[in-house]
């Protein structure tokens, strides 16, 4: 058993963490485990076979994630963000699993690496020790001074250390990727809210359904096999889909070392620049339409006989038995005009069967003159890969595990009026 005071040091030992014991003790009775007492017939339920303790660890199945990372290239990668000397107690590839198993062990934030069991999780790494907060804090310090100091002496971006190492595993996930993976691929960006006083450009934050400082992370992944990644990009967060859409399928090809035939994006990107870039450049380019008066009353104006029947769904009967409903019926429209400027592209409509509700789809280059309107919407419907990879990405908590220094500059704002109203409604 620990006493309150060496639960404070051991928890100094551990992250840098300094509670006092009295801090501990008001815990301890909020929680009601003042008095806890183990049970006795622990030692009892637990399996009578002893493990021999040097080849234990808890940790051992995230081992079986070694060979997925070889083959992505992160060991070829890794060694690019080495910025300490030989003597290091610590190498790039060490801090690299260490941030990387925190977030598969269910860790979402750096500040909770400590948490981890010392020894069994230092035994998977290898190592007797594991880097600790303060250590990969330090490390990716070191990195960004690196870039600035870089920056600092004229180096273009993609020639310092960072950008190399983006570049790096751009090429590497590229490489691992089947042939071909590059040709039709998914645009889609998603915004990282940052709490910070320094003057970071906003952003309208989806989820939260308000403006903040933020990043906007750029991601292209592959249609064909779905959901393959490809590249990324992070840009200030002013920035939108429109303005990164030709930057991401240059990045692409660059990676791929192929064209981009086919690109697919959500209505963020839609605009009748981007439609007519792509139509002169000979890709393909397909985006869900917006939702404004021109296309309402066009999508209106559509009488029932230009539609055909398009997607079915499997449902279960009364009886239990499982049978065929249409889901959705779809119309081909090859010059319908989409703006209040008589811009004019193919257009594929989709009505819904329940409720009527109709959206276009809007699609330019090679593949509008011969994909089928089912070719078109299958297409589409598979950019829900990327928003998947990002709803994992959140719930892994990647948004949050960062490090870097803790600076006044760098700590919390105040919430804002209309966030604390919201706050005390839910309060009453």
């Amino acid at each position: 058993d620990l006493s309150l005071a060496q639960v404070s040091q051991r928890l100094q030992q551990q992250d840098g963490t300094a509670v006092k014991a009295h801090k501990i003790a008001d815990y301890l009775s909020q929680a009601r485990l003042t008095h806890y007492v183990g049970s006795p017939y622990r030692q009892e339920a637990l399996p009578t076979v002893e493990v021999p303790d040097p080849c234990f660890s808890r940790y051992a199945a995230q081992l079986l994630s070694v060979s997925a990372l070889e083959r992505l290239g992160l060991y070829e990668a890794a060694p690019h963000l080495s910025v300490d000397g030989e003597q290091a107690l610590y190498g790039p590839v060490v801090r690299c699993h260490t941030v990387l198993f925190a977030l598969s062990s269910g860790k979402s934030r750096l500040s909770q690496v400590g948490e981890l069991v010392e020894d069994e999780f230092a035994r998977l790494l290898g190592e007797e020790r594991y880097p600790q907060r303060s250590d990969l804090q330090g490390w990716l310090d070191r990195i960004v001074a690196r870039d600035q100091a870089q920056a600092q002496e004229g180096l273009p971006p993609q020639e310092r250390m960072v950008g190399h190492f983006v570049r790096q595993s751009h090429q590497l996930l590229a490489r691992t990727a089947p042939a071909g993976a590059g040709r039709s691929i998914y645009v889609d960006l998603h915004t990282i809210a940052l709490h910070t006083a320094k003057p970071v450009p906003k952003a309208k934050h989806g989820m939260r359904q308000r403006i903040v400082k933020a990043l906007v992370k750029v991601r292209t992944i592959s249609a064909n096999p779905p959901g393959r990644p490809l590249a990324f990009s992070l840009e200030p967060g002013d920035s939108s889909l429109h303005d990164q859409l030709d930057a991401a399928v240059e990045l692409t090809s660059l990676a791929t070392g192929e064209p981009v035939e086919m690109v697919g994006m959500d209505r963020g990107g839609l605009s009748q620049d981007a439609l007519k870039r792509f139509e002169t450049k000979e890709i393909g380019l397909a985006v869900w339409a917006d939702d404004t008066p021109t296309m309402r009353r066009q999508l209106a104006q559509l009488q029932r006989e230009a539609f055909a029947e398009g997607e079915y769904e499997t449902v279960r009967g009364p009886s239990g038995r499982k049978g065929r409903r249409l889901k959705n019926r779809l119309a081909d429209v090859p010059d319908m005009a989409i703006n209040a400027g008589g811009y004019r592209c193919r257009t594929v409509v989709v009505e819904d069967v329940k409720t009527g509700h109709r959206v276009g789809i809007h699609i330019v280059g090679p593949p509008a003159r011969s994909w089928s309107a089912r070719s078109i919407l299958a297409f589409l419907r598979g950019k829900q890969w990327v928003e998947e990879q990002f709803k994992q990405e959140i719930r892994w908590g990647v948004d949050k595990f960062c490090g870097g220094e803790v600076l006044p500059g760098l700590q919390r704002e105040r919430p804002e009026a209309e966030e604390v109203e919201k706050l005390q409604e839910k309060a009453r």
